[in-house]
């Protein structure tokens, strides 16, 4: 048996809510072993899911099985890695402690088209990594126990490789951290809180938004967040901000007519809208939708 002090990281305990998960009297959260946790709550399909890759293709398309459905987000021009028809997302996690790195595993391995490639525990390990598994995307802990931290991480991994998608974990959701993230003005970042995990949607938009060179922020501070006095933003109007706020949650427009009930030409027609009030240019180094989303953080308190 494994245990962990519940105070240490309690949003791991919030978000996966597995059976083999149990809070002792003295609130220590008490875990069977790694093998029992495979063998007997995720089954030979999703320990498969869990397991690091190794470079093959044919357990992701075992003979006479098809192909998984394509990714919902396809976004051809950005600057990440996920092209069209590609079939699965390449991840690595990086985390410091062993337990919430497993369960990391099991809860991606519930999500269609993600695999995970490797797993780390600090961020020098996760800069060597990146180099020798090559991930469409790294899940990366903000707080590593040690320097670098995640997001420093990340900075020396996307200078070597600017493709990769970075999505940032964190306890945390203060101004401070998501200004580390858009003062790079740099795509492909995500912003997850720890306890957004056990949301499959925002965790595959996280993770899909980084892999195709988005900036996504996590529901909750995005809901959190409101226009500054006088910024450019402030100016949008009250269905032009909510087009902006779904954008920056990683929802491509076909998700944002649905949710918002409206045809998708209409969407496209708000977020060109948008482009011109930001003045917002198709010439520049990153994609209007990118720079939308990092000035709706800049504006905002």
């Amino acid at each position: 048996m494994a245990a962990l002090h519940a105070g240490h990281n309690q949003a791991l305990l919030d978000t996966v809510r597995l059976p083999h998960v149990r809070i002792s009297a003295d609130g220590v959260a008490i875990y069977a072993t790694r093998e029992d946790l495979e063998k007997n709550y995720l089954g030979p399909k999703r320990r498969r899911a869990c397991l690091p890759s190794t470079g093959s293709n044919s357990r992701r398309n075992p003979p006479g099985k098809p192909a998984r459905a394509p990714l919902t987000l396809k976004l051809n021009g950005y600057c990440g890695r996920i092209r069209e028809g590609q079939d699965m997302v390449n991840v690595m996690i990086v985390e410091d402690e062993g337990l919430f790195r497993d369960m990391l595993k099991i809860s991606l391995g519930a999500v269609p088209n993600m695999e995970v490639v490797g797993a780390v525990a600090d961020g020098n390990a996760a800069i060597d990594a990146a180099n020798r598994y090559n991930p469409d995307v790294i899940l990366m802990d903000i707080e590593l126990g040690s320097d670098p931290n995640g997001i420093s991480a990340g900075r020396c991994i996307k200078n070597e490789h600017p493709d990769m998608g970075i999505v940032i974990l964190s306890s945390h959701r203060e101004r401070q951290y998501l200004g580390l993230i858009s003062s790079e003005e740099s795509s492909g970042w995500s912003y997850l809180l720890k306890q957004s995990v056990s949301d499959a949607g925002a965790l595959a938009r996280a993770i899909e938004g980084a892999a195709s060179g988005l900036v996504v922020m996590d529901p909750t501070v995005v809901n959190s967040m409101k226009p500054r006095k006088g910024s450019l933003t402030a100016g949008l109007t009250p269905r032009q901000q909510e087009v902006l706020t779904m954008m920056a949650q990683g929802y491509n427009n076909a998700a944002i007519a649905e949710k918002l009930v409206l045809g998708t030409k209409s969407v496209e027609n708000y977020i060109n809208a948008i482009y011109q009030e930001l003045n917002l240019s198709h010439n520049g180094p990153l994609h209007p939708r990118v720079q939308a989303v990092l000035s709706y953080i800049r504006d905002s308190v």
